[in-house]
């Protein structure tokens, strides 16, 4: 039985995926095949408890390779609080929520008071991802990050598993915290990325 656990990210996910690995008979993991492509994206283990907030961009393929087979369960928190710790990544290296707005939504220049709004829009873009998705499986679990540790009791319940205390007490630990001053943007990376495309230019001319 495969296991997905679903939701906008900022939400103790990483706790989760920890608390999941004390469970018996399953292997649990955070974004573990988040950087591949393909069906190599979502060829995840038999038994294997998975938590990813990209998957709310798999829905389509993950629900035609896994369907009712598979237990979903999806991890809820304010969607304000959500959003106003994706503010301040905002400047990471790797940031999701800029590259929605940037990438997908083709915003040139965001100014700094607008990137809240920008986070709001991609918290409501997953969600509703996620919860549209949910409303077609039959086996579906809610877990309310306000309440953790019961929550979590109650998903060993809808699993059948017993809940360790090392589960519980990985709901203790503070996972994944907000690092926005050691991991902003590198100043010379637009520097970089100028080079690269000058060192590029003699072959996408080629291609033209």
């Amino acid at each position: 039985m495969n296991v997905f656990v679903l939701c906008a990210g900022r939400t103790a996910s990483t706790a989760f995926a920890s608390a999941a690995s004390h469970l018996p008979g399953f292997t649990a993991g955070h974004e573990t095949r988040s950087t591949l492509i393909g069906r190599d994206r979502l060829a995840f283990p038999d038994n294997h408890i998975e938590v990813d907030n990209r998957l709310a961009w798999f829905l389509g393929p993950l629900g035609e390779r896994f369907g009712n087979d598979a237990r979903y369960v999806y991890m809820r928190r304010d969607p304000k609080k959500i959003s106003l710790s994706y503010e301040k990544r905002w400047n990471l290296t790797v940031s999701v929520v800029r590259a929605f707005a940037t990438g997908i939504c083709m915003q040139s220049r965001i100014p700094k008071n607008d990137r809240l709004k920008w986070c709001e829009f991609y918290v409501e873009t997953l969600e509703s991802n996620a919860h549209y998705f949910l409303q077609q499986q039959a086996h579906v679990y809610d877990f309310d990050l306000a309440d953790a540790k019961n929550s979590f009791s109650g998903f060993c319940e809808f699993l059948g598993v017993e809940c360790s205390s090392e589960s519980l007490a990985e709901w203790d630990v503070r996972h994944n915290r907000n690092k926005t001053v050691v991991q902003r943007l590198n100043p010379s990376a637009p520097l970089r990325k100028a080079c690269r495309a000058v060192a590029n230019l003699p072959s996408y001319l080629a291609d033209v």
